[in-house]
This record gives structure tokens, C-alpha cells and sequence, in this order.
């Protein structure tokens, strides 16, 4: 027999050992209630699985599979929200369009990233030599889709064209006609 709470301990290791290498915490919340199991044969290995074998996060269906002798007895279903929390770069006061992230418009905090869309700036960045895409608003964790590289050419900017061909150069100066980077 397997009880509940024998299953969510066969789970929380599996989340222990994905979670080790990568340093981040987490927590599980069990979404539906885990039944007893009955099995006619001892397993003697249990195996979990989620869906995509990646880190699991946010809503996730995890597989838990019985075996006797390298042969699957039964497989059960769990449903659970993993919650990872990571130190990410949030807004602390508003950040305009085009202008420059600066230390003192942002904090470095713990949060929950299993909801956020897209990938969190986190604490390796060195945010001072980003652009905000957007306004970011108070509050907002900064994802790689809210910044870019500062570019190197502006708009309305003289630029310097050279094109070489065999024995053929051309130099000329010009207005670039957009914002370009590298």
C-alpha cells in the first residue's frame, strides 16, 4: 500500500534532486487530493516524470510510474503548482521608454518565476547597460522582452560608408535612416 503522504515524499525528492543543481528554492502545492494505491506486486523502484523533462515549474501533471522488475505495475497522475522562486531585477520606480535601467530604479528580489512570461533578468545581469523597449511600470519583474542593447548608430546620425570592390572604393557620408546595432 501507498499512501498519500508516501507519494508526496517519492515527489518531493524527485523535485529535490531537479532543484539541487540549479540552486533555485521551491515549493509544491498539491492541486487535487492523492489517492491510496494498492498494488498486487511490491514495486521495487518508483519513477516521476513531467511532461517536457525540463525543470518543472508552475502547473505541472507529474507522472509517477510503479515498477516490478524494470515492468511498469500502474502509473498515477498528480496534479501540483511548483512554485520557483529566483532573485530577479524588479522595478522599483517607473522606467520610461528608452531610457537606461539604473540601480536606483530597480531592487534584486526573491520571486515566484513559474507564472512569468518569458525569461527573468536575474541577479548575473548587468542591467546598467540595458534599454527599456517600453515603459515598465512599479512592481514589474524585467524579462528579456522589456530591454535591448544600447544601439550604436541613431537615427538621423552621420555614418560612414565604405564599399570595396577588387579594385574599386567607394567612401561616402551618410544619414542612417534607422536605429542600428553592432
Amino acid at each position: 500500500v501507498f499512501t498519500a503522504e508516501k507519494i508526496r515524499q517519492i515527489i518531493q525528492d524527485y523535485c529535490s534532486s531537479r532543484f539541487q543543481e540549479s540552486g533555485l528554492k521551491y515549493s509544491v502545492e498539491w492541486l487535487k487530493e492523492i489517492p491510496e494505491i494498492r498494488l498486487f506486486k511490491n514495486p521495487d523502484s518508483v519513477h516521476v516524470q513531467c511532461k517536457d523533462n525540463g525543470l518543472p515549474k508552475g502547473h505541472e501533471v507529474l507522472k509517477v510510474t510503479f515498477f516490478h522488475k524494470h515492468k511498469p505495475l500502474r502509473s498515477l497522475y498528480v496534479s501540483t503548482k511548483i512554485h520557483v522562486f529566483q532573485n530577479v531585477w524588479v522595478v522599483k520606480k517607473t522606467i520610461h521608454q528608452d531610457e537606461p535601467l539604473s540601480l536606483e530604479k530597480l531592487n534584486l528580489e526573491s520571486r515566484d518565476i513559474s507564472e512569468i512570461v518569458g525569461a527573468p533578468l536575474t541577479e548575473e545581469i548587468d542591467v546598467k547597460t540595458l534599454i527599456a523597449r517600453r515603459t515598465l511600470s512599479q512592481g514589474r519583474v524585467i524579462t528579456w522582452r522589456d530591454v535591448r542593447e544600447p544601439y550604436c548608430v541613431h537615427k538621423g546620425d552621420p555614418v560612414s560608408v565604405v564599399v570595396r570592390k577588387t579594385n574599386f572604393v567607394i567612401r561616402m557620408q551618410v544619414q542612417a535612416l534607422q536605429n542600428g546595432s553592432k
